[in-house]
């Protein structure tokens, strides 16, 4: 017996699955992923042979590579997902399950902004002289980033929340007729 099917014996006397399910909880996913990712990269010592921005945990340029393609694959879907998702999980409900999923969607999708956000501003030694400001290369202990692990926290509440309004008895009631 598969591992999916034996999933989905567990999961279906709950309610759980359906096409709404599952491509909502694969939104969720590459949020909590990339926020993962974004976190353990940071918790990494910046070495001399990371200082291009490749974590040693990754290996090398050629291991970074095909991670990064992976990212920028997956990252994409995230990005189109957005939008199915909000109307798959909209459709055929009662207006106040309507509201539950826009609310979960709505902070997904700021989750999402604030991951960037978040990416961009980790603390830079900045040094002035006479010829401007500039950033001086880094080497040392790892600068963490701490809002990353939070953001991959509040995507796997995000993930309870449309399964939570998924399976409401009155959302499945809709659903069956």
């Amino acid at each position: 017996m598969g591992l999916i099917r034996r999933y989905l014996l567990l999961a279906n006397p709950h309610g759980v699955g359906g096409r709404v399910w599952w491509l909502s909880m694969l939104w969720v996913g590459i949020g909590v992923a990339a926020s993962g990712f974004i976190f353990l990269s940071s918790t990494q010592p910046v070495t001399v042979s990371n200082a291009d921005r490749i974590p040693a945990l990754l290996g090398g340029p050629a291991s970074d590579n095909v991670i990064a393609t992976g990212g920028v694959v997956a990252v994409g879907a995230w990005l189109v997902l957005t939008i199915p998702v909000l109307f798959a999980g909209a459709a055929r409900r009662k207006p106040s399950a309507q509201a539950l999923w826009f609310g979960a969607w709505l902070a997904g999708l700021l989750l999402m902004i604030l991951t960037r956000a978040v990416l961009d501003n980790l603390p830079q030694p900045v040094t002035c002289g006479g010829d401007g400001c500039g950033v001086v290369p880094y080497y040392g202990p790892a600068v963490v980033n701490w809002p990353e692990l939070a953001i991959c926290g509040a995507f796997l509440g995000v993930g309870a929340a449309m399964t939570w309004t998924l399976v409401r008895p009155e959302a499945k009631a809709r659903e069956v007729s």
